[in-house]
């Protein structure tokens, strides 16, 4: 009697695999002869790993692999990023990547480009960019110059607590800031999905 060997069975679970990949990327070092002996993992604190610069070196690296393996037009992926940008400018803390998306869906933009986008307020800019589109809306509606602003993102009540006029102003300091940052992303987007679709070509 022939004894039949069947070959060990493979997953075709392509969503965890995609999933679990793009943790990969982002969590372990990257991987060269220069930084093999340094290798070292990021803080555990949410707070601590993104002012951490390793980790948003992985976080870009990861999202340029994302851009090479990325479908769609290069004008897509561009109006993605741009609809992301513009979202991310609004101090709508929770909700800038859905608006992001929404708009991308909107425009006919990549969704996932577009939730990258939203990430120009972050932990790092989102003080520096509120109070640049409170100025802008401050000088553009004509409002004097009274209002002290806070100097930290830990208190948020404090911002909302600043009244009718100053949300007035930052929100439309928010338009024009948004508009203006959504133009540049949008030709950074096409510059980079252009290089990025040529060099794999190449490959």
């Amino acid at each position: 009697m022939r004894t039949m060997l069947h070959p060990p069975s493979k997953s075709n679970d392509a969503g965890s695999g995609v999933k679990s990949e793009s943790y990969a990327l982002i969590e372990r070092p990257i991987r060269s002869k220069a930084t093999a002996s340094k290798r070292r993992s990021l803080p555990n604190n949410f707070l601590l790993k993104r002012l951490d610069v390793l980790y948003w070196k992985r976080l870009l690296r990861y999202l340029y692999i994302r851009f090479l393996r990325m479908q769609g037009s290069p004008a897509a992926i561009a109006r993605g990023l741009a609809a992301g940008a513009f979202a991310g400018a609004f101090p709508l803390l929770g909700f800038q990547t859905l608006i992001g998306i929404a708009i991308a869906a909107l425009f006919r933009g990549n969704k996932v480009m577009a939730a990258v986008g939203t990430w120009i307020s972050n932990p790092l800019t989102y003080v520096p960019l509120m109070a640049l589109n409170f100025h802008v809306g401050q000088w553009l509606l004509r409002i004097p110059d009274t209002i002290v602003l806070p100097t930290s993102a830990s208190g948020i009540n404090e911002w909302m607590d600043l009244g009718m006029s100053a949300m007035a102003a930052m929100m439309v300091g928010s338009l024009l800031v948004g508009t203006i940052v959504s133009i540049l992303a949008y030709y950074l987007g096409l510059a980079i999905a252009h290089r990025a679709r040529a060099a794999k070509a190449k490959k």
